[in-house]
């Protein structure tokens, strides 16, 4: 607020504002063990004046606290002075009571009041929409409503797994921080061409381009992205300050062999429908879904995308120029949130990030990602999803010569267990393997090594000898895959979670004729014809320690490992 501050005026002007509107003269309790909300006629309210200290940031940031719900009103307002003409005007409203076209009004109202106009009286409040509302919960309306979402969401609920640069914490953290990056007029005007030629909308060739982004980043050719809207449909409700906004999750799949075209058009379908459907209540599909709780995550979706039409920045009265004062505040509700604002030829791009999960460098590049995304699918719509570019000519480069550029000297002649024994010689008692509170030394590794080597040979293991290893992580493991170097052979390792059937094709197609495994591993071996061994039979180990004569060159065969492939039956030596 620039200008000379009347606090008379000032107070009563929100003084006003409370007397106009019930959302703000509101507090809830508990009747009955329901949740109730009640009406005060009149409510103790106070605006805190301070000096600012130095930018007062500080006291901005202190000014956003937890509000008591039992006590009317919830909205707090401060005047914070920076210079005698130059002062912040703080208002901070629970979101029970409010929304961000709450939030406008507010703004809108309490200048015209400051500046003595005389606003006409609400037709509504906001109790006549929470009674329509209850009573719309129970139509033949609402019930076509909640079985479109229900017939949307059936089946498997797609879970987005997009890359983190930290562990998901046990329980969600909101800890948050945001990027800003734009679209240039060019580009602005580019996609705003293809949604005038497909007969879609600015918003649903963003909100395409954002879901394509998540399928290439995570793979996924189902995708679930939130998005806010405003739930004031009916002209009666625009100016009641209150809490409308409702969420829809839309539910696209962008796969692959789709041009961005088709794919446009199957948004713009999921959208209208969303949108014809809007008035279901995003919390009631989460209780009719029944969705599996996770402490850790948003249900059904972890990203949002919005776009905005930037309102009026500044307001001019005879005395006084009202503007926004920039202030970041640092939370994000969801893994990811993306928020595009028209702003004249430009659309400006906002992404907000939970910095538990994700670093700035990592936002920053998905921020680039989707310019350069839809920058490729202005030059050419008709392009199939999955040729897409999402790179640009140096991260091309970086990926496909500098990541690649991995020739590097190594002892060629060596094996691998010649270098180990090599390293044993330099730190013997240094540790070498740990599993939470068991380890052993380079020099206690490399001997029970050396005498399983020993058993293995007397049965005739050697160069390209295939000994299968069936066993869960642990020591023992790591000691039958260097005994079995040690004595000549190669290792199969074979995950004790596969069926019996794949373990028993991997060790009739490898040849293996001995098997190492544990004993409590014992009852997946039926069926096995030949030998099996147990790494943690100390019977194993009675034999010399000393490191054997070495057999065979770094030329034989190390290991053997089966991928899945498209058969289920493919090996890579």
């Amino acid at each position: 607020m620039e200008g000379k501050v009347d606090r008379e005026r000032f107070e009563r002007a929100f003084r006003q504002l409370i007397a106009r509107h019930e959302a703000l003269r509101t507090s809830f309790e508990w009747v009955e063990g329901e949740p109730a909300q009640r009406i005060h006629l009149e409510v103790d309210f106070e605006i805190s004046y301070k000096k600012a200290e130095e930018d007062g940031l500080r006291q901005i940031a202190e000014f956003i606290r937890a509000f008591d719900l039992g006590q009317a009103p919830l909205l707090r307002v401060g005047l914070l002075e920076l210079e005698p003409e130059r002062h912040v005007l703080l208002y901070d409203m629970h979101h029970i009571i409010s929304d961000g076209v709450s939030m406008d009004i507010l703004v809108r109202e309490f200048v015209g009041l400051y500046e003595g106009q005389t606003l006409p009286a609400p037709r509504l409040q906001y109790k006549d929409y929470a009674v329509w509302q209850q009573a719309f919960m129970q139509s033949e309306a609402m019930k076509r409503q909640e079985t479109y979402w229900l017939e949307t969401f059936s089946g498997e609920l797609p879970v987005l797994e997009m890359p983190t640069d930290y562990p998901r914490p046990a329980v969600q953290s909101f800890k948050g921080d945001q990027i800003q990056f734009e679209l240039d007029g060019e580009l602005s005007a580019g996609l705003n061409r293809i949604a005038a030629e497909t007969g879609t909308t600015l918003y649903m060739v963003l909100l395409a381009g954002y879901s394509v982004l998540l399928s290439k980043y995570t793979g996924q050719e189902d995708i679930v992205v939130g998005t806010p809207i405003a739930g004031r449909p009916h002209a009666d409700v625009e100016n009641i300050i209150g809490m409308f906004v409702n969420t829809l999750a839309m539910r696209s799949r962008p796969a692959g062999e789709k041009t961005f075209t088709a794919y446009l058009q199957e948004v713009k379908e999921v959208a209208l429908q969303a949108y014809e459907h809007q008035e279901y209540p995003f919390e009631e599909l989460v209780e009719k879904l029944n969705v599996r709780r996770d402490l850790s995550r948003n249900p059904i979706f972890d990203t949002m995308f919005s776009l905005q039409n930037m309102s009026e920045e500044e307001t001019e009265i005879e005395e006084m120029r009202f503007s926004p004062y920039g202030f970041e505040h640092s939370a994000s509700k969801f893994d990811m949130s993306l928020t595009a604002v028209e702003t004249g030829r430009e659309i400006g791009l906002s992404l907000s990030y939970c910095t538990a999960i994700y670093t700035k460098e990592t936002a920053e590049r998905l921020g680039r990602h989707y310019v350069a995304l839809l920058r490729d699918i202005s030059s050419q719509t008709e392009k199939q999803l999955k040729a897409i570019e999402l790179l640009s000519a140096e991260e091309k480069r970086q990926l496909l010569h500098a990541f690649n550029d991995t020739k590097a000297t190594y002892p060629a002649n060596q094996t691998i267990h010649g270098l180990f024994e090599e390293q044993v010689k330099k730190t013997p008692d240094h540790t070498a393997v740990v599993l939470e509170s068991e380890s052993l030394t380079y020099a206690e590794l490399n001997g029970r090594a050396n005498q399983l080597a020993r058993v293995l040979r007397g049965k005739g293991v050697g160069a390209d000898r295939i000994v299968g290893i069936l066993a869960e992580r642990s020591l023992e493991m790591i000691v039958g895959i260097l005994g079995i170097l040690k004595a000549g052979g190669a290792y199969l390792p074979i995950d004790p979670d596969y069926p019996a059937e794949r373990i028993g094709y991997m060790l009739e197609d490898s040849g293996a004729d001995i098997l190492l495994t544990q004993k409590r591993l014992q009852g997946q071996t039926m069926g096995f014809a030949g030998e099996v061994l147990h790494v943690d039979d100390e019977r194993l180990y009675a034999l010399d320690d000393t490191d054997l004569a070495h057999m065979g060159s770094s030329k034989d065969l190390a290991y053997v490992i089966y991928t899945s492939g498209s058969t289920g039956s493919r090996r890579a030596p």
